[in-house]
């Protein structure tokens, strides 16, 4: 199966695009595909922002899958199917 993932910000410097394909195993979950997004490019994303992925995920982004918010860690055992869509966001600050 394969699952696209949309990332924005600090997300696509380190991804080196926009977006990517990834490759899963049949009946995985979002967990599974957070542990396989840490494996390609958690040290890409150390090096750039000195947070671990994982964690970052669950605290400082906003993730949506075939645009439905979903939260960590609520979420983590949320079924995946093949061609499903992951946006990764990272909320806007200021004011």
């Amino acid at each position: 199966m394969h699952v696209t993932v949309r990332v924005y910000s600090v997300l696509r410097e380190v991804f080196g695009a926009s977006s990517a394909s990834i490759r899963i195993e049949e009946h995985a979950t979002l967990a599974d595909l957070i542990a396989e997004l840490s494996m390609n490019y958690g040290e890409a994303f150390k090096e750039k922002t000195g947070r671990i992925l994982t964690d970052a995920l669950s605290t400082r982004f906003n993730l949506f899958l075939n645009g439905k918010k979903v939260e960590l860690p609520r979420d983590w055992r949320l079924q995946l199917g093949d061609e499903d869509e992951l946006v990764i966001l990272q909320p806007v600050g200021g004011g």
